[in-house]
């Protein structure tokens, strides 16, 4: 929710919810049966929990992100650098952790930490910048000025 310049409140649908669901999830899923079929069930275990550990990392992500931008500049430049950090070390605790606690594959724990954290972050950025600018930007034609004369 963003406040307009006359005080309302915007209350713009932000898709992030739903894309995690019907890109994130599904995606998972089908990694982890491949190399639940090609490597085994400790790997696939590996996958399902690294898909989990990026997934919540994400959403934490994006929830600090929107509170920061709903507050101030200050804030957002602090959620988001604060907030990196205690995420990374979030991430990096857990998957230690994981690894010496568990009998789960440490290979597929970390690619799948990395791949699913990779995914996520797109599809919060894809997020954010619909959130921030409604209109859509085409690539495919050309920015003409006032005058009617191409930009370079």
């Amino acid at each position: 929710m963003f406040r307009k310049e006359d005080g309302a409140v915007d209350r713009r649908p932000d898709g992030f919810w739903m894309k995690m669901l019907l890109i994130g999830l599904p995606v998972m899923v089908l990694v982890a049966w491949y190399v639940g079929q090609t490597y085994g069930v400790l790997a696939m275990q590996g996958v399902i929990i690294g898909g989990s550990i990026s997934l919540v990392n994400g959403v934490i992500g994006f929830a600090l992100v929107k509170w920061g931008l709903q507050k101030s500049p200050t804030a957002l430049i602090g959620a988001v650098l604060g907030g990196f950090l205690l995420r990374l070390f979030m991430v990096m605790f857990a998957v230690l952790a994981l690894i010496q606690l568990t009998a789960v594959n440490p290979y597929a724990l970390g690619l799948s930490v990395v791949g699913f954290h990779f995914l996520f972050m797109v599809l919060e950025l894809y997020s954010i910048r619909e959130w921030l600018f409604p209109d859509k930007i085409s690539l495919s034609r050309p920015i003409r000025g006032q005058d009617g004369e191409q930009n370079a």
